[in-house]
């Protein structure tokens, strides 16, 4: 087993999370915040009357794989495989590949935690296991470090995305008890990959989710599933830079955010642990469809298919205090959401 990659001494955050109008119990004490005077004009914009006619809502899926995860998450489409690529991050951690032309599904196991595959244009995919990123040879099953991690050893990568210029971001999961008891003391963050170097880019965060980008790269949406927030980022899509914060939306405290994905007209698609929906958010914020779910656990959804026309989603069996579960979780789920989506990049390193 590979030794603990060497954390640094520092980092440098961009930015800091605001501070959550409702804070769950769990979350951190406080957290301070630094805004732009770009951020600031942005939220006086998107404060403009919303919509109030109630969302749509539906349910006409499928289970497309009895997978019997314990942790699927980060479901991501390979356009010239045509194929779903996900992850089991525990229990028996392993990257998994279904093909929907003839039913296959290919599972490689992993030697610790996995949070997240990337794919490349040419060649094998990337990997992000708990201890950094890895370039993985689907022939052989062979793993080889790209970038460590830039977190002490207790916080876990977790969940990766590739913004509309090749870039891979990264959350993580923070799970070392606080002095006072408090489970998530929030020593994670998120993290940019420069190079061969995760750059921390927004600190102070115990469990990172939601993570996807607008159309065009100016916006990135992201949360902290304990604090039930979701906030928007104005982005320089060019150098991957953070201009600016504002938050986007609220969660009620019996639900939390997990994973999320965009549709071509902005749409904002998430997944909605312990409540059993996908929601599609508007720009603006508000609510415009929500997509009932047969199992109370969905992790994250993305969009794949012959025309990125389907919404594949991936749960997990996870026993968690306070929610009930009830459902099929652990398998992969499909939906048709009469809109097309956007597939996620292919990884430039």
């Amino acid at each position: 087993m590979r030794s603990r990659p060497r954390v640094p001494s520092r980092c440098s955050p961009v930015f800091m999370p605001p501070p959550s109008p409702a804070r769950c119990r769990s979350a951190p004490r406080s957290i301070p915040t630094r805004r732009s005077r770009r951020c600031s004009s942005r939220s006086r914009r998107s404060s403009r009357p919303r919509r109030t006619r109630p969302p749509e809502v539906t349910m006409g899926g499928r289970i497309v794989v009895e997978a019997g995860d314990y942790m699927g998450e980060t479901p991501v489409w390979s356009p010239k495989e045509q194929a779903l690529y996900w992850v089991n991050c525990e229990r028996e951690p392993s990257l998994r590949r279904w093909n929907p032309a003839d039913g296959e599904v290919k599972t490689w196991p992993m030697p610790e935690r996995c949070g997240g595959v990337a794919m490349r244009e040419t060649g094998d995919p990337i990997v992000i296991l708990a201890s950094g990123v890895f370039d993985f040879d689907l022939s052989s099953g062979t793993l080889t470090p790209y970038a460590p991690s830039p977190y002490a050893p207790h916080v876990q990568l977790h969940e990766s995305f590739i913004d509309r210029k090749g870039r891979l971001w990264l959350g993580s999961v923070d799970g070392k008890v606080g002095e006072d008891g408090d489970i998530w003391p929030g020593g994670g963050g998120f993290a940019r990959l420069d190079g061969r170097q995760l750059t921390v880019m927004i600190p102070h965060m115990s469990i990172t989710n939601m993570l996807a980008f607008s159309p065009n790269g100016d916006t990135m949406y992201f949360c902290d599933s304990l604090r039930r927030t979701i906030w928007a980022a104005d982005m320089d899509p060019e150098k991957g830079a953070i201009l600016g914060m504002r938050h986007f939306v609220q969660l009620s405290p019996e639900v939390c955010g997990d994973g999320a994905c965009v549709d071509t007209e902005g749409g904002y698609w998430v997944a909605i642990f312990g409540g059993g929906e996908i929601r599609r958010y508007l720009p603006d914020g508000t609510l415009d469809h929500v997509e009932k779910l047969p199992f109370s656990q969905p992790t994250k959804p993305c969009f794949g298919g012959p025309d990125l026309k389907t919404i594949y989603v991936t749960s997990t069996q996870t026993e968690v205090p306070g929610f009930d579960r009830w459902g099929p979780n652990g398998v992969v789920y499909a939906f048709e959401p009469g809109i097309t989506g956007i597939a996620e990049e292919y990884f430039a390193g």
